[in-house]
């Protein structure tokens, strides 16, 4: 018996060593993991600790579609996360790569880049496209140029056929139609431009290419485009 105690007490210390070097590794990588208690509406994720924060990367265009997936896979579950920036809302921005592929995976989030955005996640986004799942399976998610008046203030993918591009001083200007003050068009800020330099090469009238973001009026509807993965050229 002293013998079977003394192994337990063995075996318990070195699951507490293997635990404490996890921790550890955790803490060393700038990790943290936390429980997710609430989704707003406006993308906000409230975490045990009273912590407001926001997903990185991505965004939930539809949040009525996200609901039931979030109170199955995210609500009341740990989230294990870095932390890497704050935004203007004082919100902490988060990175959080399993939980993020899942919900690219599923289709209630799409990649809406801050930076150079993993491969892993691209690919995630890319299968739930081909299997039309979620968002993507969603009539008039992926809008055409025609339609995009109709979803200002609203986050969306619109595909169509450039008629013209045009550069200035300030910006550059992608436009899907004939008349660039009222139909839809893209824009590439002067100061975003250099990383655009590859894309915009491809692009010459009838190039079909897709942009994502949210739809503002601005001689029309218009996408600003702040990072080159807003931007890809279809055909």
């Amino acid at each position: 018996m002293k013998g079977s105690g003394m192994v337990g007490c063995l075996v318990s210390a070195a699951l507490l060593i293997l635990c404490s070097v996890s921790v550890s590794a955790q803490a060393a990588r700038g990790m943290a993991a936390e429980q997710v208690l609430s989704v707003t509406e406006d993308q906000t994720i409230r975490l045990a600790s009273g912590q407001q924060a926001r997903f990185v990367d991505i965004v939930f265009p539809d949040a009525a579609l996200a609901a039931p997936w979030f109170a199955t896979h995210l609500l009341q579950h740990e989230v294990t996360f870095r932390a890497v920036a704050e935004d203007r809302y004082g919100r902490t921005l988060i990175s959080a790569p399993a939980m993020q592929e899942a919900m690219l995976r599923a289709g209630v989030a799409v990649l809406f880049p801050q930076g150079r955005v993993p491969a892993s996640l691209q690919k995630a986004e890319r299968e739930a496209r081909q299997a039309k799942r979620g968002v993507w399976g969603k009539a008039g998610f992926v809008l055409t140029p025609e339609n995009a008046a109709q979803h200002f203030l609203e986050f969306h993918v619109v595909e169509g056929a450039i008629t013209r591009t045009h550069e200035s001083r300030s910006a550059t200007y992608l436009n899907f139609g004939e008349h660039w003050q009222t139909d839809f068009s893209a824009t590439v800020t002067g100061r975003a431009r250099r990383g655009f330099k590859t894309l915009l090469a491809e692009i010459k009238p009838g190039s079909v290419v897709q942009v994502r973001g949210t739809i503002y009026a601005e001689n029309g509807p218009m996408i600003r485009l702040t990072r080159p993965e807003q931007l890809a050229v279809v055909k």
